[in-house]
């Protein structure tokens, strides 16, 4: 199963709650995204049990800081096939919150950008398929590279 094979989901036709609204889930076994206003997914899981999930999920305190975030599910009845289904969703989305985090102390950087500079970027990541954090950290090396590239291009002209 690979991540070709969801370029027509839409979203936006499956069901949904407000994460306020999440002890309405149903029971059943589902894949869900958890998305944002834009409807962004910012995170991929899988379950048994939709509703038990919810009532107690490990990043309930990182979604209650956004604005009108949805849980939406895909029913799934082949318990067996809930993992490979949520990897290759992962593969194909790539949301935020799905990400493995450096290993070692990380440092959260803000950022103020004119908004058509944001969107721009945003749309370059979804057509990359890569995370705007993860492309802002790619960002950060080059930078850091070039840096380092025009030390050493200064050194060995002062040196000659």
């Amino acid at each position: 199963m690979g991540p070709s094979q969801f370029e027509s989901l839409d979203l936006a036709t499956l069901p949904s709650l407000t994460l306020s609204q999440r002890m309405l889930l149903p029971h059943s076994a589902a894949v869900y995204f958890v998305l944002n206003q834009a409807r962004e997914v910012l995170y991929i899981g899988q379950t048994t049990g939709l509703r038990t999930r919810w009532s107690r999920h490990h990043r309930l305190s990182d979604f209650a800081d956004h604005d009108d975030v949805r849980i939406a599910w895909l029913t799934v009845s082949e318990i067996a096939l809930l993992p490979k289904i949520e990897e290759a969703l992962i593969t194909h989305f790539q949301p935020l919150y799905n990400q493995v985090l450096p290993r070692g102390p990380v440092s959260k950087v803000s950022l103020y950008l004119d908004d058509a500079l944001w969107e721009a970027f945003r749309i370059a990541c979804l057509q990359s398929h890569i995370t705007a954090s993860k492309q802002a950290a790619l960002l950060f090396v080059q930078f850091l590279h070039e840096q380092e590239c025009e030390k050493k291009s200064s050194a060995e002209a002062e040196e000659r």
